[in-house]
């Protein structure tokens, strides 16, 4: 089965023009939903590692990650408020939705919200990051035009080896940009302690690309799959949260490379186990 996935774009993000302070956000935010219901998914560096970890209470828009009103990034009196249906919500909608920093500055994370508009309303509008003060710290516009990728759904079938009692089921599709993989997954037949991820347990709950082109051979599957020049592990943090058994999400990792076709999808347990293992079609097309 060929399905075709759509988002309104990418918001390439960038310092919010005429600000001189030390932070240097910079990352990508996708945009994506249905009639007013909107989905934001990123991935950002260098946003404030500690003073975002959690957002500080009664700060106007700390740690915010919203669409503005204005179409572009380099005119600060053009970039407006928020941007939403002010005859349909008498409370901005966009007030609390927040990203959570983590270790080096980093965020990953995805958002809902109703605002009223819907996904061709915010085409080529501004999108806004802001610091744990509420300043507005990064900025990128939203890219006119529907980004479409089309490819079959990736289907899991049982870990090679796995005897366990777990039964994977479900679908996901996966693709990349900007050298950031995209994952999009709902799936059922796991397990409800991973609800809360487990502290301390290497791979509890992940759902990661790894570097083998095999779910036939577990020897392989091999690894996490990302480029050298990334540091640390990026997958090390991407996890699903269950409930009644069954997970959905959709979020960005950097993996420094967008070679991820024909690589192996992999689900783990709360123990980190490999349970599950889907494989990523070997041509993903963009249109």
């Amino acid at each position: 089965m060929v399905a075709t996935l759509q988002l309104m774009g990418v918001a390439s993000i960038s310092p919010y023009p005429g600000y001189n302070g030390t932070l240097a956000v910079t990352g990508h935010v996708a945009v994506g939903g249905f009639g007013d219901n909107l989905m934001l998914s990123w991935l950002l560096q260098g946003v404030e590692g500690d003073l975002c970890a959690q957002t500080p209470e009664g700060v106007d828009n700390a740690c915010g990650i919203h669409i503005h009103e204005g179409t572009t990034c380099s005119d600060a009196s053009k970039v407006g408020g928020h941007y939403f249906d002010a005859d349909k919500f008498s409370t901005d909608p966009w007030a609390p939705k927040t990203y959570k920093a983590f270790g080096p500055g980093m965020s990953v994370g995805a958002v809902g919200v109703q605002a009223g508009k819907s996904l061709s309303d915010v085409q080529g509008r501004a999108m806004v990051v802001h610091d744990h003060t509420g300043g507005r710290v990064g900025c990128g516009l939203i890219e006119d035009g529907m980004l479409e990728v089309a490819q079959k759904k990736i289907t899991f079938q049982p870990y090679p080896g796995y005897t366990g009692d777990l039964k994977v089921e479900g679908e996901a599709f996966a693709w990349s940009l900007h050298e950031t993989a995209w994952l999009q997954f709902s799936i059922d037949g796991v397990e409800t302690d991973c609800k809360r991820t487990p502290d301390g347990v290497a791979n509890a709950c992940g759902i990661h690309i790894h570097e083998g082109e095999t779910c036939d051979d577990a020897e392989q599957v091999g690894g996490h799959f990302f480029d050298g020049s990334i540091p640390s592990d990026p997958w090390a943090s991407q996890v699903y949260s269950t409930r009644h058994g069954a997970a959905s999400g959709l979020f960005p990792t950097k993996i420094g490379t967008d070679d991820i076709a024909g690589r192996a999808l992999v689900v783990h347990d709360k123990t980190g186990a490999r349970v599950a293992c889907g494989l990523i079609p070997a041509s993903v097309v963009m249109v």
